[in-house]
């Protein structure tokens, strides 16, 4: 419990989506592993949530682009020693946590 008396963390169901290229994004999963405080509402969350997958997804679509026309139709089909890690050891980290 914070000092403001909200719970620590969001009891959500929520799963915010992205192409069908990308995973899912569940709400909960994302505020604990980030360690989000329980204050932030969850609509705010949601939107800052989705401005970030658009984000993502306009840095990654010239890369997107390239596996789709190598007939690749899910990120999931590719193996994680494959990723690009662009020089970022937190980016190969990701894929040790479960829904990101």
């Amino acid at each position: 419990m914070s000092f403001t008396g909200f719970t620590d963390q969001i009891d959500s169901q929520t799963v915010v989506g992205n192409t069908s290229f990308y995973p899912e994004i569940n709400l909960s999963a994302f505020q604990a592993n980030y360690r989000l405080p329980g204050e932030y509402r969850e609509d705010m969350l949601i939107d800052r949530l989705k401005l970030a997958i658009t984000w993502a997804n306009g840095e990654l679509a010239d890369w997107h682009t390239e596996k789709a026309a190598e007939g690749i139709v899910n990120i999931g089909e590719i193996q994680p020693d494959d990723l690009p890690a662009w020089g970022n050891p937190l980016i190969r980290a990701h894929s040790h946590f479960p829904g990101f």
